[in-house]
C-alpha cells in the first residue's frame, strides 16, 4: 500500500510536505481530484484515506475566502483524509516579484 511519503518521493508528482514538521506517514487508498472551485461549496463526498487534490489558484472564481478554506480543512480532518495537494501554475518556485524601477 502506498503512503503519502512514498508518493512525495516520486519526482514526477512534485509533491512536498508543507512546513518543517513532517506528520505521520498515512496510507493512501485513493486520489480524489476536485476540479475547479467545486470544493468551496459542494460536499466532498467520501475522502477518508484519500489524497485530495484541489485547484487553489485564482482563475475565474477568485481567491478562496478563509471560511471556505477552514471548512475544507475541518472536513478533511473529520474524514481523516490522507493528505491535501494544491495545484500550482508552474513547476518549481516562483521568482520574486520586485517593484518596477523608477523611470
Amino acid at each position: 500500500m502506498l503512503t503519502l511519503g512514498h508518493i512525495c518521493g516520486e519526482p514526477d508528482f512534485s509533491l512536498r510536505f508543507a512546513g518543517s514538521d513532517r506528520p505521520a506517514d498515512p496510507a493512501v487508498d485513493s486520489v480524489r481530484v476536485i476540479p475547479g472551485t467545486a470544493w468551496r461549496d459542494a460536499p466532498l463526498g467520501d475522502v477518508s484515506d484519500a489524497l485530495v487534490v484541489i485547484d487553489f489558484l485564482p482563475r475565474s472564481g477568485g481567491q478562496p475566502g478563509p471560511r471556505a478554506v477552514e471548512r475544507l480543512l475541518r472536513e478533511l480532518a473529520r474524514q481523516r483524509a490522507a493528505g491535501l495537494a494544491l495545484t500550482v501554475d508552474r513547476h518549481g518556485r516562483r521568482p520574486p516579484r520586485w517593484p518596477s524601477a523608477p523611470a
